[in-house]
């Protein structure tokens, strides 16, 4: 390609709860949403919105914006919300892989619940360091290349190749030294937000940080993620793109797409990626503030260790008593499967997984509320197992004399 395209991706990255409370999380989501919707009713915004990997926020705003559901559904049909893959952002290593397939496919159903179709972006840009087979869960939900950040010190390219535990080899987009926030913070200045707006200087700053994309990617089509931690979208900055966009002359073309968008670009020439990685990407950070920012904050594997050890148990009630037990009934004596019971108990559970939550990283509140989730899988899993488990032993039919007592056990 003679000229270079150059995606533009809008996004946030939301932290469902973290040093606030999810409801007061929640409160700006709203608002932010709000914001995106009229964006594009007053034709300022022009492309899509990615919806930071995750399909919760919707599910979160709708709960709060019911009368917007039918234009949720519509923008979601013409792929201006892009949606998913994963329901809830998780930690890789904190939930069983179960836990990961549930949350994919959940994200997925309710992607195609509003309308649209599940993002093939395999988006873990904010997880704390990445298990070895998650080419191969990606890989299974037709998910074609990975965005990451931490676990890796990649900083020099871009991209590279990915060889999970089985073989699976994916693409992987790796951001920049300040990872998804690079553009918010470098362009932007959204961690300066006392800043004054400069058109003038915005334009110079976005060309400049185009090039250095640019140099750093081996692929024809470039990435500039517009996603910060519970950043809105600035119009000003946005405007100075699509100005941009419209020069003649230019080594690049300018477009506001979406990550899924990008994959389909670059992924047919993922044969120019000399880098190779294979299994675990778990590397500390070990490069200089100014280079890279990438801590990999291991210590979340055992603190607040009480919130591993219910999720454990909730996880092993699901998996190994309450869905085989019912199964077992539903096969063997024609009970009723307790499908949408199961299913809420697993959507309690997966909204104990968001990175920040299951980590315990977060502040006491948010950690008090994953007590009445877990409380809630565990009283659904419980019921629908003694339920099996007393249907079973009631349909043994051998005859009992007045003195013999009968025993099921259940191993």
């Amino acid at each position: 390609m003679s000229t270079r395209r150059v995606h533009y991706v809008l996004s946030t990255h939301w932290d469902r709860e973290w040093y606030q409370t999810f409801q007061d999380y929640r409160y700006r989501l709203v608002k932010l949403l709000d914001r995106i919707l009229q964006g594009w009713q007053d034709g300022r915004l022009q492309g899509p919105f990615q919806t930071d990997g995750q399909a919760i926020i919707l599910q979160d705003y709708l709960e709060v914006r019911p009368q917007k559901r039918s234009e949720i559904e519509a923008l979601a049909k013409s792929g201006k919300l892009v949606i998913g893959p994963w329901y809830v952002m998780p930690d890789e290593f904190l939930v069983s892989g179960e836990s990961l397939i549930r949350n994919l496919r959940k994200g997925g159903e309710i992607a195609r619940r509003l309308g649209g179709k599940p993002s093939r972006a395999g988006f873990i840009c904010d997880i704390f360091g990445h298990n070895s087979q998650m080419p191969q869960l990606f890989s299974g939900f037709g998910i074609q290349a990975v965005f990451l950040w931490r676990g890796i010190n990649h900083i020099d390219k871009r991209l590279l190749r990915w060889r999970g535990a089985d073989g699976t080899e994916l693409a992987c987009y790796r951001f920049g030294n300040v990872g998804y926030c690079d553009y918010a913070f470098k362009v932007r200045h959204a961690d300066q937000p006392n800043r004054p707006f400069d058109k003038a200087e915005a334009e110079k700053e976005l060309w400049a940080f185009i090039q250095n994309e640019a140099a750093r990617t081996e692929t024809d089509p470039v990435l500039v993620f517009d996603g910060g931690d519970h950043l809105e979208w600035n119009p000003d900055h946005y405007a100075v793109w699509l100005d941009a966009g419209k020069k003649e002359g230019q080594d690049f073309e300018l477009v506001h797409t979406s990550l899924d968008a990008f994959v389909q670009e670059m992924t047919p020439q993922s044969d120019r990626i000399q880098t190779l990685y294979e299994g675990e990407l778990r590397e500390t950070g070990r490069l200089a503030w100014e280079r890279d920012q990438s801590w990999l904050i291991p210590g979340v594997l055992s603190s607040r260790v009480w919130i591993k050890q219910d999720n454990a148990a909730c996880e092993a009630l699901l998996c190994l008593r309450a869905e085989p037990l019912s199964l077992f009934g539903s096969g063997a004596l024609k009970l009723e499967y307790p499908h949408r019971l199961l299913d809420i108990a697993w959507t309690w559970l997966l909204e104990n997984h968001p990175h920040d939550s299951i980590c315990g990283s977060s502040i006491d509140q948010v950690h008090e509320d994953m007590k009445y989730r877990f409380s809630q899988c565990r009283q659904i899993g419980d019921r629908v197992s003694m339920e099996a488990m007393q249907a079973i032993a009631a349909s043994v039919e051998e005859p009992l004399a007045d003195d013999e007592l009968r025993l099921v056990v259940f191993n």
